[in-house]
């Protein structure tokens, strides 16, 4: 079976759709996925490995670029064109696709249903969550099972020879992510907090993004260092990261990395990690939409708990000496010594 996806953007909800995709790849392997998707973000595709071919597509490339990819996308006669991002341009493609089943999302908006088959309620009547509305499509392949939490995993994701030494230096580190696309989602506090982080000496404290946003001192900053396919590897290996509602949440969701999340104008029972509650994930929500409305200080309680639950408060290791009796003098007695690592 030969699927094509159309979900250009944004990461996050790119990473909804793959996490959904990957029930699929697991199920048959003999399943072809291909994906329409923008060139800035594409690592994200190679980084899992489920994907074969990608397309690139951005808004702003001109009517010669859409016409040259839909013609390529014909040539390929998928059995199935999927439109998982539900607008104008996307429902264009899926119509012209010339693949055997052309669906989409059953909530597209700019009159994109139109282009489409709407796939149907499954698995999960009145879907809230982001990920429950996209798992129709699975139904609509023949796929009625799938595991609850969804988990993706990102078997090409590397980190950079220069951020491997920097992260070297630390058993474990915590992350933060203090930025957002828009403005109103991120938490003005991410400076203090990791002030405040200080108090765990055992944890490197790393600092990440797109862009400079606040002055963040003694950490290991990788803001405008990392590439797409480098994020997952740096979360994957994270005792704990902190984000606004980005991108990173949703990668340290499908890896069941333990996160706390902020969220102001968004919904997290829309937008939060999937499944939710689970993986110790902590979820703050702004009184009144107001992200600034979330107060340091029970941030700082729910860090000390993941770190309590997750068994990072304590650091072990093994001190051996030789044995002074004569006989048994090429012995070694070992004790294994837990020490409490912050107060």
């Amino acid at each position: 079976m030969k699927i094509l996806v159309i979900k250009p953007s944004s990461l996050g909800d790119v990473i909804h759709s793959l996490r959904v995709m990957n029930v699929a790849k697991n199920y048959n392997e003999r399943i072809s996925i291909d994906w329409v998707i923008k060139r800035e973000i594409a690592g994200i595709l190679d980084a899992t490995g489920i994907v074969e071919n990608s397309f690139y597509f951005d808004r702003g490339q001109g009517l010669l670029s859409y016409v040259k990819l839909i013609l390529e996308i014909r040539k390929k006669k998928y059995d199935f064109c999927m439109d998982m991002q539900g607008l104008l341009r996307s429902g264009i493609i899926t119509a012209l696709s010339k693949s055997r089943f052309k669906i989409g999302r059953k909530d597209g908006r700019e009159f994109s249903t139109l282009f489409y088959e709407k796939v149907k309620e499954g698995f999960i009547k009145k879907p809230n969550h982001a990920i429950e509305k996209l798992l129709p499509f699975l139904n609509r392949i023949g796929i009625n099972n799938f595991p609850q939490d969804l988990p993706l995993s990102f078997p090409h994701s590397t980190l950079g020879e220069s951020v491997k030494i920097e992260l070297n230096r630390f058993r474990k580190y915590i992350v933060l992510f203090p930025e957002s696309r828009r403005k109103e989602k991120e938490w003005p506090y991410f400076e203090k907090l990791a002030l405040k982080l200080k108090q765990f000496p055992h944890f490197g404290i790393v600092i990440a993004g797109t862009r400079k946003n606040g002055q963040f001192p003694e950490t290991v900053d990788l803001r405008g260092r990392l590439s797409v396919n480098e994020l997952p590897q740096l979360i994957k290996k994270s005792a704990l990261i902190i984000s606004n509602d980005s991108a990173p949440l949703h990668i340290a969701s499908s890896l069941q990395v333990p996160s706390i999340s902020l969220f102001g104008p968004t919904d997290s029972r829309n937008y939060g990690p999937y499944p939710p509650g689970k993986n110790q994930s902590v979820v703050f929500n702004g009184k009144n939409e107001q992200i600034g409305s979330i107060e340091l200080h029970p941030v700082m309680d729910s860090i000390k708990a993941v770190i309590i639950s997750t068994n990072y408060l304590y650091k072990s290791f093994k001190i051996c000496t030789p044995l002074l009796l004569p006989a048994l003098r090429n012995s070694l007695i070992c004790l294994n010594i837990r020490e409490k690592i912050f107060k």
